[in-house]
Formats: C-alpha cells, structure tokens, sequence
C-alpha cells in the first residue's frame, strides 16, 4: 500500500501544538473555500485497493472527485502535484510503490490532463524530469502555476523547480534551507499578487510557512497550527479571489483524514473546515484555479552604452537588454538619429539623447525608461590639395591651383608675395621672392576649421625672345634703305650692323660692296632686366649686289 510516510521514511511525530502569533483558537471554523479547491491525494476504502484521487472543495462540501488516469494504469501513478489555469487540471506524479518504496520506485515520470468536471483529455508525455540524485528523481507532491509557468517543490532536496505550462523543461529557481527539526518542504503556492512564491513544511516540528522571491530570497514567515492530531500539512494554495492561504492538513500517519486551515498573508489564523468526504483521504496537492497575474516589474540594462561625447557624422553602437527577456526598443532625440542599435550624429552642437524602452505586456510592466546622453562636437576636417603650385615659376606665368575638404565645404584659396590668383588662377607677379599659396576652411555648425596648407613657389626671372618685325632683306643692293623693328619682353631691342652697311635710327643703309665686303650682318640684342634674362640675340645677313 502506498503512503507518505513510506515514501519520506520518517517516523510519526507527537501531535505539537504551536499556535500562530494571533492563533485565536484552533478550534475556529471557516466557511471554506469561496471558489474551487483542487486537492490530489490518496483515498483509502475498508478492503478496497487505495485510489489515487483528485477532488475539489467549495465552501463545506466536497463538489468533485474523481480517480486520476494513472491510478488506473497496470503499474499505478500518483498524480500529486497539479497547476489549475484555462479550465484545466495538469498533474505531474509517478510510480506508487508497494511496501517500502526504494529510491528508484519514485518517479515523476508521468502526467495528467484534465478539464474542471474531471473528464480525462490525455495523458501528455514527459521527456525530462528533475533528479535529486544521478540515480534517483526528486518528489513532488504539491505544484502551483502562473498560467505560463508551473512551478513544483521537490521534498527530497528543497529545490524550487519552475517549467513550462506541460510539466516539461525543468529548471532549478532555487533550493529552500532544511526545515528546523527536521521534515521536509512538501507545500507550494503562486501569489499572482506579489509574484512570489509561498511554501510549507510537512511532518516537521517547526510548522512553518514561508514566501520567497522567485529569486529565492525570504520574504516573510510564520508559524501554522500543528495541533489536533493534524499535523502534517501537505498541499498549500493561495486563493485569489481573497488573497488567503488554505493549508490542507492530515492527521498522524495511519489514521488518514484530511481537513483545511484558512490563513492571512499576514500569518492571522481565519479558521479551519472539515469535511465527511475527506475522512479517509490523504491529501497531497492542494491549488485554486489560477487567478489574474499582476503584470510583473522589469527592468532594462545597457551593456553597451553610449559614449560621453560624440562628433558630428560619427556613428556608435548601443545595446540593452530587458530583464523581461523582450527586446528593447532604442529611440534617439536632438542631435542625432537611431537605426537600430545604431546611433549616428547629425549635428556640431547640442547633445544627443538615446532612450532605451521596454513597453512591457501582459505579463510585465513597462520598463523604467533609461536615458544617456552624448554632447555632440564638432568633426575635424582636412584639406587635400588636389592641383599644387610648382615648386618654382617665371614672373608671369601663371599656374592652376585646386584644394577639396574632406567636409566637402568650400576651400578658399589665397595668394601673396610674388603672385596673385583670380579664381583658381595663379599669376607671378614678382621674378624675385617667392609667392605663398594659402588653402583654408573655415568649418561651420559642424565642422571645426580645417588645418590651413600652405604651399611655396620660389620666383624667377622669366625667359624672353626678340620678336622682329621688320628685318634685314635677303638679298639688297648699294643704297638701298630699309626701316627694322623689334621687340621683346624685356625691354627695347638693341639693334646693330657691320660689313657692306650701316645702322642709324631705325633705318639700314646698304654701302657699296667691295672685294673683301659683300655681306651686310644686322644683331637684335635685348640684354635683359629684372624681370627677364636676356633673350637669345637675333643675327641677319643681307647679301649686297652690285
């Protein structure tokens, strides 16, 4: 025959009778349970095999009972632990052992599915289970839910176990201390109020009920009547639609019965029920139908923030996350805009604000909203000289200049010393010093001014050539004139002649020739000045005829 006590392996207790801080008598009734109170359990029958049974309880009466899909099965199964949401029971429970049960014979191998009336919907399979060993799955005897997450309490260890809604994916939220005394942990309820978790002893002489974080940090604790002959306390749930604790409690081991204690949050005893139907019934899960979850607090972390000052155009990555595990939603204002994560400035000046953002949903209430903020700057801006100015130039060359930013602002462009510019036009105006070449950006709301570049063009004199425009004829003859005429950059045109001929005043007289003379040499000469060197002399000759 399957028991409890069996299962724990710890030795009946004296019935203690410690009573609460406000315990008015253990004697007080309650009306019971305004809505439905599902209790999992065992029922034991005068030469009848022991049924593992769920029941529900409203006000003073038993409403409901019915034997769970497992006790039916060729090895039986105790649906113990159950979570009650969307108008459907889940249970999660394992073998039943006969006689002393060994550490391999206990296993939450198996769950139920049933709507409120008790009418089976199927048997969902479990693919994974919590172990309090290598070798040997914990118990759970009491479970609870949120109407998103179960959550059970394993006996064998104290862990707080959470799961999906199905009884699968278990993890360990945290393990509870060993009760004083000794006993163990065996009730566990959801308060949707404070998302906090209530938990109670079981065959333990610190009748204790306790609530916790689902971080598993104690909250509050008080101390539950142990006192007639009820001294075991089994499944605890907590009651929404009131915002009390119901304790179910059975008698000393082997003489089966079940009744109910009602308590305040606050630790006041309300009362206690019995009822004819739960006589022989050994009660182990206890759970009111899921109430309303109050949206849970959240809050958004910034792993990667935003930098104390940017310039502008530069880009930068944020990122957050909310404790929710729902994404974050990342806004910009002022000098700067958000793609993303993705935070680029547009502005000098100012600063830029980014805002992190969880909405929150049903389950979770809009985030604090985090705000950073970066002083914008103006961007650095360099000057590349596209077309240089020579290293030298002659006076009145004149070159081309060219400059880009990388702003891609106007570079304005100067001259001085010896040259002057008229667009991007370059002239020498001197064949001595050197001319400077200026290239500068002043910046704007954006832009700090550029470093200005500045290049040099030594002066020179510049190379002239005599331009004639009225020569020495080819071929002449004794007496004949001719007018020649020059020019030159540089100033007049010195202009000589020797041999069959003479030079005065702009005019060429051929002479007689002679034996030894019959040629007539005319030199342009222009000796050159500051400006120019002296060009290239120009010689003429004139055969003269007789």
């Amino acid at each position: 025959m399957f028991s409890r006590a069996r299962l724990f392996r710890i030795a009946a207790l004296p019935a203690l009778v410690l009573l609460p801080l406000g315990h008015p008598d253990a004697g007080a009734t309650t009306t019971g349970p305004a809505g439905p109170l599902y209790l999992t359990g065992i029922e034991f029958g005068p030469g009848q095999p022991n049924v593992n049974k769920v029941k529900s309880v409203q006000g003073r009466s038993v409403i409901g009972s019915w034997s769970t899909h497992g006790s039916e099965l060729v090895i039986p199964v105790q649906e113990a632990a159950l979570a009650v949401s969307g108008g459907q029971i889940r249970t999660v429970g394992g073998t039943i052992c006969s006689g002393a049960c060994t550490p391999a014979e206990y296993f939450p191998i198996y769950s139920g599915l049933y709507d409120e009336a008790g009418a089976f919907l199927g048997a969902p399979p479990l693919t994974a289970v919590p172990l309090a060993s290598p070798s040997q799955t914990d118990y759970l005897y009491d479970g609870t839910t949120d109407g998103t997450r179960n959550y059970a309490l394993g006996s064998l260890t104290g862990n707080v176990y959470a799961s999906d809604e199905h009884w699968e994916s278990f993890s360990t939220l945290f393990t509870l201390p060993p009760p004083e005394g000794g006993g163990a942990w065996l009730g566990i309820t959801y308060d949707p109020g404070t998302d906090s978790l209530w938990v109670s002893t079981h065959n333990s002489p610190n009748y204790r009920i306790a609530r916790y974080t689902l971080a598993g940090e104690l909250l509050f604790s008080f101390t539950y009547d142990g006192s007639d002959g009820f001294n075991l306390g089994t499944g605890l749930a907590f009651d929404p639609a009131d915002g009390t604790l119901w304790l179910a409690r059975a008698r000393t081991f082997g003489t089966w019965a079940t009744r109910l204690d009602q308590y305040s949050t606050a630790g006041q005893f309300l009362g206690s029920v019995s009822f004819s139907d739960l006589q022989s019934f050994d009660s182990t899960g206890a759970e009111f139908p899921a109430g309303p979850v109050a949206p849970k607090a959240q809050t958004i972390s910034v792993t990667l923030g935003a930098p104390a000052s940017a310039v502008f155009g530069a880009s930068f990555q944020v990122v957050a996350s909310a404790s929710s595990g729902l994404a974050v939603t990342i806004g910009a204002s002022g000098a700067c805009t958000a793609i993303g994560g993705t935070i680029t400035m547009t502005s000098g000046i100012g600063s830029c604000q980014v805002t992190f953002d969880q909405a929150g949903d049903q389950q979770y209430l809009a985030a604090p909203q985090v705000v950073q903020t970066t002083l914008a700057g103006k961007a650095a801006q360099t000057i590349t000289v596209m077309q240089s100015a020579p290293a030298g130039a002659a006076y009145g060359a004149v070159f081309p200049v060219a400059a880009v930013a990388s702003s891609s602002l106007p570079v304005a462009i100067a001259a001085s010393g010896a040259c002057q510019i008229a667009g991007g036009a370059v002239t020498m105006t001197a064949a001595t010093g050197s001319c400077t070449i200026t290239f500068d950006q002043a910046g704007d709301a954006d832009h700090s001014p550029a470093p200005r570049v500045s290049q040099q063009t030594a002066a020179t004199r510049a190379r002239q050539v005599i331009s004639v425009r009225q020569g020495a004829p080819a071929y002449a003859r004794f007496r004949e004139t001719y007018r020649l005429t020059a020019s030159a950059p540089g100033g007049p045109v010195a202009i000589s002649a020797r041999g069959a001929c003479s030079y005065r005043l702009g005019v060429l007289t051929i002479g007689r020739p002679t034996r030894t003379t019959s040629t007539c040499t005319v030199t342009f000469r222009q000796a050159g000045s500051g400006l120019y060197f002296a060009a290239p002399q120009i010689v003429q000759r004139t055969v003269v005829r007789r």
